[in-house]
């Protein structure tokens, strides 16, 4: 069995949707996977870890529940650092039963939570598991980006404990090129950045993928508005696939409205606005991609 530790290389690196993406990856391939976040960083520590929902959503995955965070941070500063990695290994072991890889999402530290930096490692070891960093290049050249990898595993101990390195969320620069919009041209980025950093080019580190941040991503699914609206659905369409891009209330004369009814909007009105309704409609039929139509008050 592998086990892979995905560990950010500094901040906004995208680490939970590296982690998700690669579980989805590797389940699309017939592979037996599991899936581990030892600590929870849910903003809410009164509900269930996020990553963890994300991979129950995308697969029949179900993984162990992680050590709360101030369960965790108790322990440390209680210097009972060996049990919190002890129970690591046990809840682990419980994700790892019946999986040929298990991806273990490493954890990032924060301004409240400094003291996660150094648990990385320590859960590397303590899981006999190979090290996946994920960074973003964004607004840096080569130099920079070697320097920041390299920066990044000191902490376990060199480049050469690395298994290799993703690039998340990626847009186009001198460093990886003007598009990043194609196959063809995501290969060329990835060649184009091993050839220009040198623990790349020197097989320090391996270059695993290199992701585009993709906009259209940062925005919710009408289906996820649908859910927590808890919303009556008239019609479903495409509201699995549509991303909300702006939202629009519409409260105004249809005269004034004719430029709201663009790609990726949300209309939201009063359900006994039939001027508004007939407007979506007719933007609609004119296939405008409007992400949804919302109706308030009495039907």
């Amino acid at each position: 069995m592998h086990t892979f530790l995905i560990s950010p290389a500094g901040n906004h690196a995208g680490l939970t949707s590296a982690s998700v993406g690669l579980v989805h990856a590797l389940d699309r391939l017939g592979m037996r996977v599991g899936f581990f976040k030892p600590i929870s960083q849910s903003y809410d520590e009164d509900h269930s870890d996020l990553s963890s929902e994300y991979v129950q959503a995308i697969s029949s995955i179900q993984p162990p529940d992680p050590i709360p965070m101030e369960m965790a941070r108790e322990w440390i500063v209680t210097g009972r650092s060996n049990d919190l990695l002890e129970e690591i290994v046990s809840r682990y072991a419980e994700a790892a039963r019946e999986a040929d890889v298990i991806i273990v999402e490493g954890l990032q530290a924060s301004s409240q939570h400094a003291y996660l930096n150094a648990l990385n490692p320590k859960i590397a070891r303590a899981l006999n598991a190979d090290v996946i960093l994920v960074s973003s290049c964004n607004a840096m050249d080569a130099s920079q980006l070697n320097q920041h990898l390299e920066t990044a595993g000191e902490a376990f101990g060199g480049t050469t404990h690395i298994l290799g390195a993703i690039l998340n969320r990626v847009k186009p620069s001198e460093l990886v090129g003007n598009q990043l919009d194609t196959p063809d041209s995501i290969r060329l980025a990835n060649q184009h950045i091993t050839r220009m950093c040198s623990c790349l080019r020197d097989g320090k580190l391996k270059l695993i993928g290199v992701v585009p941040h993709r906009d259209s991503l940062q925005s919710y699914r009408v289906s996820d508005l649908v859910n927590s609206l808890d919303a009556k659905v008239i019609h479903l369409g495409e509201a699995k696939q549509r991303r909300v891009t702006e939202i629009h209330l519409c409260a105004r004369d249809i005269s004034h409205l004719s430029h709201v009814f663009t790609a990726g909007a949300l209309i939201v009105t009063p359900a006994d606005r039939s001027d508004v309704i007939i407007g979506s409609a007719y933007a609609a039929l004119k296939g405008i991609q409007l992400a949804g139509l919302v109706l308030t008050g009495d039907l």
